[in-house]
């Protein structure tokens, strides 16, 4: 399939080096942290591809995309397009799920829209077994599952300290208190006229005095802005204007008015959130969520771990829909259960997602796309993998060179390094004693390389930190206990995570 020719590649720490890569295969780029192998496929490799993909593009589109520079690379020859899957998060936002992003929801839907049965007698549609859609989307949460409620008391940072001080959360160093949309001389006045100061300690206040702030009042009208119209005046090319008057709303309003507009994480920090009464955090409208196929609702489906999501899917009536799907729909889960996923649930957020967990998902997403020809980057993709799982992924990655692509691939674990077919190791060391070619081949005995350890004697911690109760996600009122100052490893036995007290590697001090 040819080569890929890079000629003085510096970019970040890289020293003008040249490489070449055969195409087709999996390359493993290995060395120390820091050492370049993210400036090398990442800042160079995927750079240039983006770049030449965006250069093809309208001038008008990428304006609207943003403009990529060029890596510091002498030539990059032989380049397909590429695709970059990192560790980021996958999407910022409340509406994108393990199955959206696998697509096994969308089959799902499909399959009961055409073969479920409404109690309530209605003609289905896919529209209506999808949250993001107007007719799918349970009325009382808009499709997000969740009740947001402003709790005031997260607001409190110290009851002992004033508003001027810094009694509330969102204060800045100047005093303004963020949400409040008055300057601290105007809440001074708000203040005064209900009998107290923004120098009286939080704990001092009455209720009444308290709610003022949280909830406003219409004893007076007072002018609205962050800044004074002093200061404004002395802004050199903006013209002050009058500010806007009213009455005072208060912070916890226009935290839920913000709210509605954007669950960003800013005021997430002074919200409770619940399962919504009326879907049960189903996110569906009641024919999407009362519908049935079988003894199953989408609902239902959608929250069995994945490991365990096969025996209730063979178990769907058989039909002519069903049938044509069905091979789509288990490959996804096979694909899931062996990359190490089958602990999370199609209805699991992708927000919730780790690194590892994110990278693994886009994985399979590559991998029922079937595509071809393309060069797929990954960032440590055994990252928070299970060793046992290791073999599994190996088996994953090869279906996809197997396929016509090309995989390069940047990891430390030399388990997995193994598994590649070519080997490039960056280093020596990192920064400024990296970014060099320390190895380059089709096998390396030691990629990783590197003397072992000294082993140093550590003090007996006896401080800890306690954790009860935990049920998140599929935690089963786990207790976790944390020592300070000392090295903590969280290791899995048999499917459950379980912490051990255990100092796994000691490094020189």
């Amino acid at each position: 399939m040819g080569t890929l020719r890079i000629t003085d590649a510096a970019e970040n720490n890289l020293d003008h080096i040249d490489l070449e890569l055969p195409l087709g295969q999996w390359v493993a780029v290995t060395g120390p942290s820091g050492s370049g192998k993210t400036s090398l496929v990442f800042d160079t490799i995927v750079a240039e591809s983006q770049r030449r993909y965006l250069a093809t593009l309208s001038a008008r589109a990428r304006h609207y995309l943003g403009k990529v520079g060029r890596a510091r690379v002498g030539s990059v020859e032989g380049l397909p397009v590429c695709v970059a899957i990192g560790q980021r998060a996958i999407a910022g936002h409340a509406r994108s799920t393990v199955g959206t992003l696998t697509g096994t929801v969308d089959l799902l839907r499909l399959l009961f829209a055409r073969a479920a049965v409404d109690p309530g007698g209605e003609a289905l549609s896919r529209s209506h077994f999808s949250f993001n859609t107007p007719l799918g989307a349970c009325s009382n949460c808009q499709g997000l599952g969740v009740a947001d409620r402003v709790e005031p008391s997260l607001l409190i940072a110290d009851p002992s300290l004033s508003i001027r001080d810094g009694a509330l959360v969102p204060t800045l160093a100047n005093g303004y208190t963020v949400y409040s949309q008055v300057t601290l001389d105007v809440m001074e006045e708000i203040c005064v006229a209900h009998g107290f100061s923004v120098h009286t300690p939080w704990s001092q206040m009455t209720e009444v005095q308290r709610d003022v702030i949280l909830y406003g009042t219409k004893k007076l009208k007072v002018a609205f802005g962050k800044h004074s119209i002093e200061s404004r005046m002395r802004w050199e090319g903006i013209t002050a204007r009058p500010r806007e008057e009213g009455y005072y709303r208060g912070l916890v309003p226009v935290i839920a008015q913000t709210l509605q507009r954007s669950r960003n994480p800013g005021v997430l920090r002074f919200v409770r959130s619940s399962a919504c009464d009326a879907c049960g955090g189903t996110r569906l409208a009641r024919p999407g969520r009362e519908a049935r196929l079988g003894d199953s609702t989408l609902p239902s489906l959608l929250a069995v771990a994945v490991e365990d999501l096969e025996a209730p899917l063979l178990a769907l009536p058989k039909g002519p829909v069903w049938e044509a799907l069905r091979p789509s729909v288990l490959s996804r889960i096979t694909r899931m259960r062996r990359l190490g996923l089958g602990h999370l649930a199609l209805d699991r957020l992708s927000t919730s997602l780790s690194g590892g967990e994110a990278q693994r998902i886009r994985l399979v997403a590559q991998l029922v796309a079937g595509l071809s020809g393309m060069l797929f980057a990954l960032d440590e993709p055994t990252l928070g993998l299970h060793p046992e799982s290791q073999p599994a992924m190996a088996e994953v990655l090869d279906e996809l060179v197997d396929a016509g692509n090309t995989l390069l691939v940047v990891e430390h674990d030399p388990d997995m390094v193994r598994y590649a077919q070519h080997v490039v190791a960056v280093g020596p060391g990192a920064g400024p004693h990296g970014g060099k070619i320390v190895f380059d081949g089709p096998t390396a005995p030691d990629p990783l390389g590197g003397p072992p350890g000294v082993c140093a004697t550590r003090k007996h911690a006896t401080a800890e930190i306690v954790l009860r109760g935990a049920t998140l996600h599929n935690l089963e009122h786990a207790e976790l206990r944390v020592r300070l100052g000392a090295l903590n490893v969280v290791w899995v036995r048999r499917g459950r995570a379980r912490a051990r007290w255990s100092l796994a590697r000691c490094f020189p001090r």
